[in-house]
C-alpha cells in the first residue's frame, strides 16, 4: 500500500535571504519549515533581521536568494494571499473609522457582499473579546484593546497563517502578558499556525511551541527547536522552574550569538 503524501509544510524556505537595494544584507540565506498548527517565536535582538524574514514570509520583501513558500505557492500569488494574514508592530487603524469598519477593511477591498462581511466582523470581535466594542472609534480604547482590533482584522479572513511582528511590545507587562494568554487560546481554538515575531526571552519561553533563535546581521538561525512545555499554560507557569530553564536556556544561546559572557 503506498503512504499517503504529507501535505507540505505551512511556509517554508531554501536557501532564503534578503540584501536591500543599498547593499546592506538582512539575512543570510537560511532553510526553515514551520509546519501546520505550530506555534513558532522568532527571537533575537534588534536589528537581527526577525522583522525581514518575516515580511519575506508574508510576500512583502522578495527572497532576493533561494525561495519562500507557502503552502507549496509564492506567498505573493493570489490564492496564497488569501490564507495568511499579517499584523503589524503597531495597530495602524482608521482613525476617523469604527472598530468593525476597521475589522471589516480586508473585506471590503476583496469586495465581500455587506451582509456576509458583517457577519465575519461579529465573529472576528467575538474571537478577541470586543464584541460590545464594534461601534467605538480606536481613540476610545486603551493600546491593548486597539492591537485586539488589528488582530481581529488579520482573522477576519479566516487565514491559515497568522504572522504577527512584536505585536505586544509596546504595551505594559501586565496587559502584555494577559494579551498573551488570550493569543495561545485563539490560535489553539483557531487551528492556526502562527509565527511571531518577539525580542522578549520570557515571551518567547511562554508562547512558543518551537523557537528560532537569531543572531545579529546579518541575520541567521542559530538555534531551532521544540519546547518541551507543558499546555495548556497558566500564568503560573511562568513562576515555574522549568519556565525559568527554558529562558535562561534562551539567555546563553543569545548570549553567545551576540558573543557576550554567558
Amino acid at each position: 500500500m503506498t503512504p499517503p503524501i504529507a501535505p507540505p509544510p505551512a511556509l517554508s524556505l531554501r536557501a532564503a535571504g534578503h540584501t536591500y537595494p543599498n547593499g546592506l544584507q538582512a539575512l543570510r540565506p537560511l532553510d526553515l519549515d514551520v509546519q501546520a498548527r505550530e506555534f513558532v517565536c522568532l527571537l533575537g535582538p534588534s536589528g537581527c533581521g526577525k522583522s525581514t524574514l518575516l515580511r519575506m514570509m508574508a510576500g512583502l520583501l522578495p527572497a532576493t536568494q533561494g525561495k519562500v513558500l507557502l503552502q507549496g505557492e509564492d506567498p505573493r500569488a493570489r490564492s496564497a494571499r488569501a490564507r495568511l494574514s499579517h499584523v503589524f508592530q503597531e495597530a495602524t487603524l482608521m482613525p476617523w473609522a469604527t472598530v468593525a469598519d476597521n475589522v471589516r477593511l480586508p473585506l471590503d477591498l476583496d469586495h465581500v457582499p455587506r451582509q456576509q462581511a458583517d457577519a465575519r466582523v461579529a465573529e472576528a470581535l467575538e474571537q478577541v473579546g470586543l464584541s460590545a466594542f464594534a461601534r467605538q472609534r480606536p481613540h476610545e480604547l486603551s493600546g491593548g484593546m486597539q492591537m485586539r482590533v488589528s488582530i481581529a482584522r488579520g482573522l477576519v479572513t479566516r487565514p491559515r497563517v497568522l504572522l504577527l511582528d512584536e505585536p505586544f511590545g509596546a504595551l505594559d507587562d501586565i496587559t502584555r502578558q494577559r494579551l498573551d494568554a488570550d493569543l495561545l487560546a485563539l490560535w489553539k481554538q483557531a487551528d492556526l499556525t502562527v509565527v511571531f515575531v518577539t525580542h522578549s526571552l520570557a515571551e518567547a519561553a511562554y508562547l512558543a511551541s518551537r523557537v528560532v533563535v537569531m543572531a545579529p546581521r546579518p541575520g541567521r538561525i542559530v538555534r531551532n527547536e521544540a519546547l518541551p512545555q507543558p499546555w495548556p499554560r497558566p500564568a503560573r507557569h511562568r513562576t515555574s522552574a522549568e519556565f525559568n530553564a527554558v529562558v535562561q536556556s534562551l539567555q546563553d544561546t543569545l548570549a553567545e550569538a551576540c558573543g557576550e559572557p554567558t
